[in-house]
């Protein structure tokens, strides 16, 4: 049996929306990659600071995916690639935003629905300026983005799909910094 649903997603200015088919068997899913000029983006990128936000929209049975032990992950990963994580207090560093949201989908005629959606950001945040006027900064633009979507009947693993999923999109930003600024022999 297939449910469609609809998921927006927003982060920052975009707001994008998502359908998602979900079945019992294996949980459906998409990935979204933004970026005009990536390489330009990273490019001499050497420090990030990390930031998590995990988000709930009602209690889920049994464990849940703990901020802390994610942001170690993604810390972790992105000194083996290189970079350098900046102090959380230090403003004028980048931030790299991986934010992961779970949500049951909505009940229909007092019926809860087993269906549920989980997505997971990625956002390089910088300040920029503009071209037409460089007095202008935006601060905490983003400048580099991946969303992966998925959705499934079965809660239970949402902590294993989540990290393999976050997993994916670090992969995803570490090869493309890499690409960025490759190493001298």
């Amino acid at each position: 049996m297939k449910h469609k649903s609809m998921w927006g997603g927003f982060i920052s200015v975009l707001l994008s929306l998502f359908f998602v088919s979900a079945s019992s068997a294996s949980p459906q899913s998409g990935t979204i990659y933004l970026a005009s000029n990536e390489d330009a983006v990273l490019k001499k990128l050497d420090t990030v600071r990390v930031r998590v936000l995990i988000e709930y929209n009602e209690p889920f049975e049994g464990t849940n995916l703990a901020s802390d032990e994610l942001q170690n992950q993604i810390e972790l990963a992105l000194q083996k690639t290189g970079l350098k994580i900046g102090k959380k207090d230090d403003l004028s560093i980048p931030v790299l935003s991986c934010e992961v949201r779970f949500m049951r989908m909505q009940e229909r005629a007092g019926v809860k629905s087993n269906v549920f959606v989980f997505k997971s950001d990625f956002t390089l945040l910088e300040t920029v300026r503009l071209d037409r006027d460089l007095n202008v900064a935006v601060i905490m633009s983003p400048t580099w983005q991946t969303s992966h979507y998925y959705g499934t009947q079965d809660a239970g693993h949402h902590i294993e799909l989540s990290r393999q999923n976050v997993q994916r999109q670090l992969d995803a930003f570490c090869n493309a910094w890499l690409k960025a600024n490759p190493k001298s022999p």
